[in-house]
């Protein structure tokens, strides 16, 4: 007798769909580290630019005013704004650097509010607001970073971007 029997068949086939979800299953979850991953790099490339801006006193188009720092915003729908402002009338939101969406589809992105994420200029180093109603702002405590954290609404993957007192990110 040649052939197979219908148990045989029946085992095979049952062990092929167990490769053929295992597969599907890591896919997926490939596909949802992709998009943090992405997200991640965005972000990442904002602050960069904005320490950038700080860095080398550039000035956006139309700016009239002193440059004494470079802020960065992040909102929930993944609208990341680069802005620059000073002590005497605060972060100028009319004459941006940049404004950039970031991909955050199927991930949930930790705010940057107004105030939260600000370069010094020429030094490139976080500065904390003292009194956002004042614009009165004082170099980074010691050991104070901000941290950004983007993770996968599906997976629950988490990843975190850490910038450091001194403007390095992590």
């Amino acid at each position: 007798m040649k052939g197979f029997t219908l148990v045989e068949l029946m085992v095979a086939f049952s062990i092929g769909m167990v490769v053929v979800i295992g597969g599907i299953v890591t896919a997926n979850r490939f596909n949802a580290d992709q998009k943090v991953d992405a997200a991640k790099s965005e972000i990442e490339e904002v602050i960069r630019s904005a320490r950038n801006y700080a860095m080398t006193r550039q000035k956006p188009e139309g700016f009239g005013g002193i440059l004494e720092y470079v802020a960065v915003t992040l909102d929930a729908s993944g609208v990341a704004k680069v802005l620059p402002g000073n002590n005497t009338n605060g972060i100028y939101p009319t004459e941006q650097y940049l404004s950039k969406t970031i991909k955050v589809s199927e991930t949930t992105v930790t705010a940057i509010n107004e105030g939260d994420l600000i370069f010094s200029v020429p030094e490139g180093k976080l500065l904390d607001f003292v009194d956002i109603n004042e614009n009165v702002t004082r170099p980074s405590s010691v050991g104070g970073s901000l941290v950004v954290t983007i993770e996968s609404v599906e997976t629950g993957v988490t990843k975190t971007i850490i910038v450091s007192e001194f403007g390095a990110i992590k």
